[in-house]
């Protein structure tokens, strides 16, 4: 019985007409100039204009990665990492969006 459900499936599914879909996208050319121009602006100015707060000055090491620890394990939903501006270690968190109101 197995064997005549397989061949019965095999000898419909291998006579099934198959069939091609076309699909076809009608875009305004307004929209599609707006996307060139944004893609093109973001392009030539590839940064963001944004802001981290500073939580630590150090000249230790261990003192700004242990700091970074603690920041970590109470807020693990906000980005934390230190950067080194010799001779100090900074530990800096966020990363905030500056918003203009026009």
């Amino acid at each position: 019985m197995k064997y005549f459900v397989f061949a019965l499936t095999y000898y419909i599914c291998s006579f099934a007409p198959v069939t091609a879909q076309e699909i076809q996208i009608n875009e305004d050319p307004g929209i599609a100039q707006i996307y060139r121009n944004w893609t093109d602006n973001n392009r030539a100015n590839p940064h963001v204009e944004g802001w981290r707060a500073q939580i630590l000055a150090t000249t230790d090491r261990q003192q700004a990665e242990e700091a970074r620890n603690r920041f970590r394990q109470a807020y693990p939903e906000v980005a934390a990492d230190w950067v080194l501006e010799k001779p100090y270690y900074k530990l800096r968190a966020g990363a905030f969006r500056c918003c203009r109101v026009r």
